[in-house]
């Protein structure tokens, strides 16, 4: 029987899906955004289904604000759209509940209760009248209550053909200051959406504490103060003010609800959605788990660690001994293999084993820890593999390169028994990238490809002729080695690619300074054995880099000449430029072959009328990275020459510090003293509304904490026989290079499996302190 009801249910799928539209139900969806513009058209998108033309309404809200505080968003996180949905109130709601009560009695009161009995129950229930015959449902006019109808009409819908869907947009005019409805019907379904018509913009930052709100005009970015602002929870006000002289307003102690921002200037309103559940209490909890490899046959034992950390704005600390914590071995459909309650130490560490089943299939699991009402995850592969039963080894004759000269990578494979891999092949690409891409974003390129064979003493050798021009390049070798059964082993070797028989490096302490200002750089030359080296006279170009509107591209100006010395493969050069602007500068020599080294380098002199062209706001960093105590400099650069309001804020686990730049006009600094605050993550952060765009851009200011472990791991010697006993010493100093004591992890583990794995292992120094995510939003 089961059989048939399933080929019943296939047999109604398929024939629905092949009747078409035969069996589709009418369906309308509509969707304007949520705020337009005083004097701008209005497009309104429907999509309709089953429905030949449409009944539209436009209603103008006569009570905006008792219309918002009695309706509800019908999906909440549509931002653009906005489609109200009423509900019913307290009597309404009383009448329901009171038609559901005697609607599930009235087979059995009917047939045993008494007229009197009915009485007294409706007397006891309080209850007055007449009992509801059916349930309150809120109707279309409901939706209109409160509004005046400006304009109906009929719109038809056009199909392309064969198509049951259609997408349409229909243009309104323009429309005076207020909050409108606009409804769509037919085919006995009807969806409707609300809209404002103003001027005002809301830009919200939102942190685990406060909240700040910016206000400004949409289109000219002015400033707008004392404009009245309520926070709405649950439809009913809980905090309401006004803007500072700054466009500014704030609201401390957020709860962890869905909110609404409901802003008002005269008959003008504007309304935002806030989430602060996104900073619930898991968000100060942080977990690390990992495994002493990356991948594991059914039957193995998975030894795993893990470091409980509860996380401030600015650091991390370890909770005290005795944290309970549930840890189970699980797959993503949340079958359980097995589970442990474990307690963390005096570190706030806490360590345990799975051993998997040997009826386990192959895939991913999941090691879960569930601490404090969350839980955190690690990934783990199960496979039935095979190791390789050899070796590889990548290599080339020397680590630097001079440009056009060939380059030989060795590859050699032998089994672990000594003997060379034979049969035996092998895949490779060559790919290449910048020394110093970082600064200017380049991607590595692909410059060969090619597979192989090994001879029979396992070696094979990989020939290329490496092209540089204009920088130095990295070269690396990717290389696969596999045996007859397609076995593999992944190496890979890096060379360096000189322009000649040395290389310049530029090296600059900023990358932007003010006019007259000096800035510094140390011109290096290394050889090919990256010994540095006398070059003698280096001649330097500074251009001056103006953007050509027409052709779209950057015209150079010489701008400064000059020549200097690089003795004992060093120079120090200094310089001041008298004007603004956005420059080059280019250090040319010879070497002995006549090949022609350069290197160059890129800067930003700042002052009155520096311009860079831009469609977009752009940010930039004076130097790479940054350490506490030093001062990171910010180049801000707007889109626009004339005043750009905008809000400028320093944040990250928090809103650090906010600012409202409110008559700047072009490019200027912004000078943030780096503290231990900023090690957990600090980003740059520029919003505003301009010409009725929104602009919004942030920049990662990289901080390096200080290490304050020093881990060393020497073992007696190097090479070991099977069953040998061996001896590893760890030694763990701290940055006064005073011994520490601390609890540490140790595994020793076959290189092979590392070498067939493809799991991207996250680094612990990466977890807690690279991989930073702004917080704020």
């Amino acid at each position: 029987m089961k059989l048939l009801s399933w080929i019943s249910l296939v047999f109604v799928i398929v024939f629905i899906f092949l009747s078409g539209s035969s069996f589709a139900s009418p369906y309308i969806s509509l969707s304007v955004p949520a705020h337009i513009y005083p004097g701008e058209s209005i497009e309104a998108r429907v999509n309709v289904s089953e429905i030949k033309s449409l009944q539209m309404s436009l209603f103008r809200i006569d009570e905006p604000e008792n219309y918002i505080l009695e309706s509800n968003k019908e999906y909440f996180f549509s931002i653009d759209t906005w489609r109200p949905k009423r509900p019913l109130n307290e009597q309404e709601k009383w009448q329901n509940l009171k038609f559901s009560f005697f609607q599930s009695l009235r087979g059995i009161a009917s047939k045993v209760l008494s007229p009197s009995l009915k009485q007294s129950l409706k007397d006891i229930l309080g209850i007055e009248g007449s009992i509801p015959a059916r349930p309150i449902e809120i109707t279309s006019d409901d939706y209109h209550r409160n509004s005046s109808l400006l304009k109906s009409w009929l719109q038809e819908i056009r199909y392309s053909k064969d198509d049951f869907y259609a997408y349409q947009t229909i243009t309104l005019n323009p429309l005076q200051e207020g909050v409108y409805l606009l409804t769509a019907a037919g085919g006995g379904k009807e969806a409707r959406v609300i809209f404002s018509v103003t001027r005002l913009s809301l830009i919200s930052k939102v942190d685990q504490n406060q909240m700040v709100v910016f206000v400004q005009d949409r289109k000219s970015g002015q400033i707008l103060e004392k404009v009245r602002m309520r926070l709405l929870e649950n439809n009913q006000v809980v905090s309401e003010g006004e803007t500072n002289s700054e466009g500014l307003w704030s609201k401390t102690e957020l709860k962890q609800k869905e909110m609404t921002i409901m802003a008002q200037m005269d008959n003008e309103y504007a309304f935002m959605n806030i989430y602060p559940y996104y900073f619930d209490s898991s968000s100060k909890l942080d977990v690390f788990i990992y495994t002493e490899r990356p991948l594991y046959k059914p039957g193995q034992r998975v030894y795993f660690k893990s470091l409980l950390r509860e996380k401030l704005a600015t650091s991390y600390f370890a909770p005290p001994p005795g944290e309970k914590v549930k840890a189970v071995l699980t797959d993503y459909r949340d079958n359980i293999y097995s589970s442990t309650e474990l307690v963390s130490d005096e570190y706030g560490n806490l360590s345990s084993w799975f051993d998997l089943p040997m009826s386990l299939d192959e895939g991913d699991y999941l090691i879960k820890l569930s601490w404090k009402n969350s839980d955190f995850y690690r990934m783990v592969s199960i496979e039935n593999y095979e190791k390789p039963s050899f070796e590889a080894e990548v290599k080339t004759e020397k680590e630097t390169y001079a440009n056009r000269e060939k380059v030989t990578v060795k590859v050699q494979a032998n089994y672990y028994s000594g003997q060379p891999l034979t049969p035996g092949t092998f895949r490779y690409q060559i790919l290449r990238y910048p020394m110093y891409y970082w600064r200017y974003g380049f991607q590595s390129e692909m410059v060969e490809e090619n597979t192989g064979t090994l001879d029979e003493n396992g070696e094979a050798e990989i020939t290329f002729i490496p092209e540089v021009e204009g920088n130095a390049y990295w070269y690396e070798a990717q290389v696969g080695v596999f045996d007859a059964a397609y076995r593999g082993v992944q190496k890979t070797a890096q060379v360096k690619v000189l322009m000649g028989d040395f290389a310049l490096v530029l090296k600059s302490n900023r990358y932007f300074v003010g006019m007259n200002q000096n800035l510094q750089y140390t011109v290096e030359a290394f050889d090919a054995e990256e010994k540095k080296v006398d070059v003698g006279k280096v001649y330097a170009t500074i251009y001056l880099l103006t953007w050509d509107k027409e052709k779209k591209d950057w015209n150079e100006t010489s701008a400064k000449l000059f020549s200097f010395e690089v003795v004992n493969g060093k120079a120090d050069i200094d310089f001041a430029m008298e004007k603004p602007g956005y420059y080059r500068l280019e250090c040319e020599t010879r070497d002995e072959k006549g090949n022609t080294i350069t290197a160059s380098d890129t800067f930003y002199v700042t002052g009155s009328g520096f311009y860079l062209p831009t469609t977009g706001i752009e940010l930039h960093l004076d130097k790479k990275e940054y350490k506490v105590g030093e001062t990171a400099n910010v180049l801000v650069v707007p889109p626009v020459t004339e005043e750009f309001p905008h809000l400028l804020t320093i944040e990250g686990e928090k809103i650090h510090q906010i600012e409202v730049k409110s008559t700047v006009k072009g490019p200027y600094q912004v000078s943030i003293p780096i503290t231990k605050d900023y090690i957990l993550g600090c980003y740059v952060t520029l919003s505003t509304f301009y010409n009725g765009n929104y602009y919004n851009e942030s920049i990662q200011i990289p901080v390096i904490p200080e290490k304050e472990l020093l881990v060393k791991i020497s073992t007696e010697k190097e090479v070991y026989l099977p069953q040998e006993k061996g001896k590893l010493k760890v030694t763990i100093l701290g940055s006064d290079s005073l011994p520490r004591k601390c609890d540490f992890s140790l595994a020793i583990v076959d290189q092979a499996i590392f070498d067939i794995s493809w799991q991207w292992w996250e680094k612990i120094y990466e977890h807690y302190y690279q991989n930073l995510y702004n917080r704020v939003y």
